[in-house]
């Protein structure tokens, strides 16, 4: 599972890099930036939602070795 942790770092690190490219756009209205940011941010949630998973998972394993 700590590929699982790996893989959401990663993911935590491209969503700031895009939210930060995103903020730097000149070409684009406050509204679409606002758009998109929240849709990044929409797309790291389900990677947080995929590592807690993993860790229920760890925990289940866990207890039925128990």
């Amino acid at each position: 599972m700590a590929e699982i942790d790996n893989l959401e770092s990663e993911v935590d690190i491209i969503e700031r890099l895009l939210i930060s490219r995103l903020s730097k756009r000149d070409d684009l209205d406050y509204g679409l930036k606002i758009l998109y940011r929240d849709f990044i941010t929409m797309i790291a949630n389900i990677s947080d939602k995929i590592e807690d998973a993993g860790d229920e998972i760890e925990i289940i394993i866990a207890l039925r070795k128990v």
